[in-house]
């Protein structure tokens, strides 16, 4: 079968000021109809790069060069401006990343998939309702008839997902790039987001994966391609590429990949002492513009112990975020209660309670959005030391401690990477020397080498100072390596609890049972053949 795709010798090169800078250097592959190549890298690997060059995105300042660069018998390299929209969303189409802020909150998800199909006009003007209805119900969004007239502030994140999904198919383009199409969905919504994207394969679309999360890349893709500073270091079928990787970096990405082992041990309860209780907690929410309310967290209890992690897993709309908010006191619970160190909490006044914030802080997703961006990262992290009184460490201690160079003081922090920021808003939290850590989805959005040493230095600071943890995450192998202990939520309540290994692998409640079902796997490690492999170059037969 003759490929769709075919991309020989591509270089991308970014103009600095100073000097030119080779994003993607050499990559060469191709793409037949129906199959999946994934490409896979660590954050600045130049796997997106490469993935927006195929859409004449690649960026102001860009130069982009190949041998040979074809879609479907259009030469790429040879395309103006006004030729690559024609082809944008009609022979290629684009499932970008971060759902969220993908989608103009301003606009109905009616017409955000009919934008393609007015533009392209690939179906009459008086059918453009009746296809989007139909395309929204084939991408998996229930009631489409009701979604359309929606906007995305209304849906949760599976959903906005599937509303970019339509959108990318909406004129049926031949090829298909899926940039982490489920980065921070959960593991049920996640599976089902795969199985769309494996029945867009079946009819004949081929698709171009980009993704940090190895066992979806093995759930979906036929190929892969690993690409490092640029370059492709392997490539080859994805269950040898993941089962027997013979290029050391490839293997770096598996074992950071998180869940591998056992869970860390229960620490002696006895001897430590209970830093956060919450029992018989109730949060019920008024639903704007209908009859009737959500309790969105129903009967919660729990206790945490001094150096010890408590693990919360569910789907999108379980309540976990609400617990988390209810226990740092930033919502007020409508019955139950909470104690902080063997303390009034929940029911303090605000000046009461402001002294004592500095015992419980919060690591978000997404770390960018809690800073100041006016702010330089030496500022914020002076800003927590006075809020803490603390003249024993300087900027430049904390950023040590969380494993940065303290140069980086003089950045802001979006000038930084995803795990340098992440790093930062660590060492703010633990600036104020708290006993009691909520970590929201701290890791979700990091590629899988960066999220694992994010991960250690959580660990290492807990060892160190006795820190405890209320970890919130979707990704069961976080939890099952981080965690001492797991809450399982679903509909508002905790329908299993207990030992992190107990639950996991011995599921009692048919709800984490199913959880465990949907996970994506990765397929069985072999032995190394013991070389290192070189990218091949792509065959010109």
């Amino acid at each position: 079968m003759s490929a769709v795709l075919t991309v020989r010798d591509l270089t991308v090169s970014f103009d600095s000021g100073r000097r030119r800078v080779d994003a993607v250097r050499g990559v060469s592959f191709a793409l037949e109809a129906g199959r999946c190549l994934a490409i896979v890298g660590e954050s600045g690997s130049g796997k997106s790069v490469t993935a927006r060059a195929l859409l004449g995105l690649a960026g102001d300042g860009s130069t982009v060069r190949a041998s040979t660069m074809e879609l479907d018998g259009t030469d790429l390299t040879r395309l103006r401006p006004r030729q690559w929209q024609r082809l944008r969303g009609r022979v290629i189409g684009l499932i970008p990343q971060a759902a969220l802020v993908a989608l103009d909150p301003l606009r109905t998800v009616g017409r955000e998939v009919a934008e393609p199909l007015r533009l392209h006009r690939t179906v009459p003007a008086s059918g453009v309702g009746d296809r989007v209805i139909g395309l929204l119900g084939a991408a998996g969004v229930p009631a489409p008839d009701v979604r359309v007239r929606q906007r995305p502030g209304e849906l949760s994140g599976g959903l906005r997902q599937r509303v970019l999904i339509a959108s990318a198919i909406a004129c049926d383009p031949r090829v298909v790039i899926a940039d982490e199409p489920t980065t921070a969905l959960d593991v049920t919504v996640q599976a089902q987001i795969l199985e769309l994207l494996a029945g867009l394969r079946r009819t004949g679309t081929a698709m171009l994966l980009i993704s940090h999360d190895l066992a979806v890349v093995a759930r979906l893709a036929d190929e892969v391609v690993v690409m490092r500073g640029g370059r492709v270091v392997e490539r080859g079928p994805t269950r040898r590429v993941l089962g027997t990787p013979e290029h050391e970096y490839t293997r770096m990405l598996l074992d950071a990949v998180p869940g591998a082992g056992r869970p860390p041990p229960l620490p002696d309860a006895a001897a430590r002492p209970v830093v956060l209780r919450a029992e018989g907690l109730v949060k019920t929410y008024r639903l704007p513009g209908r009859d009737g309310s959500l309790r969105a967290v129903d009967d919660v209890s729990l206790t945490l112990r001094a150096g010890e992690t408590l693990g919360v897993v569910g789907e999108s709309g379980s309540g976990k975020s609400t617990l988390a908010r209810l226990v740092t006191a930033m919502t007020a619970p409508d019955a139950g209660r909470v104690e902080l160190l063997g303390g009034r909490w929940h029911d303090l006044g605000e000046r009461e309670r402001r002294g004592r914030r500095r015992e419980i802080q919060t690591v978000y997703q997404d770390p960018l959005s809690s800073f100041d961006p006016r702010h330089t990262v030496g500022r914020i992290l002076r800003h927590a030391l006075e809020a803490a009184g603390d003249r024993s460490r300087t900027v430049g201690d904390l950023l040590e401690l969380v494993g940065l160079d303290p140069e980086l003081s003089r950045r802001h922090p979006s000038r930084l990477s995803g795990g340098q920021q992440q790093r930062v808003a660590i060492a703010r939290a633990v600036a104020v020397r708290p006993r009691v850590v909520v970590c929201d989805e701290p890791v979700s959005a990091l590629d899988v080498s960066v999220a694992a040493q994010v991960l250690r230095l959580l660990t290492d600071l807990q060892r160190e100072h006795g820190l405890a943890y209320l970890f919130i995450s979707h990704h069961l192998g976080v939890i099952r390596e981080m965690s001492h202990r797991v809450l399982v939520m679903k509909d508002g309540r905790v329908v299993e609890s207990g030992a992190t290994d107990e639950v996991l692998d011995a599921p009692r409640h048919p709800y984490t049972a199913s959880l465990l079902a949907s996970l994506p796997a990765l397929p069985p490690r072999e032995p190394s053949t013991g070389g290192v492999r070189s990218a091949q170059p792509l065959s010109t037969s």
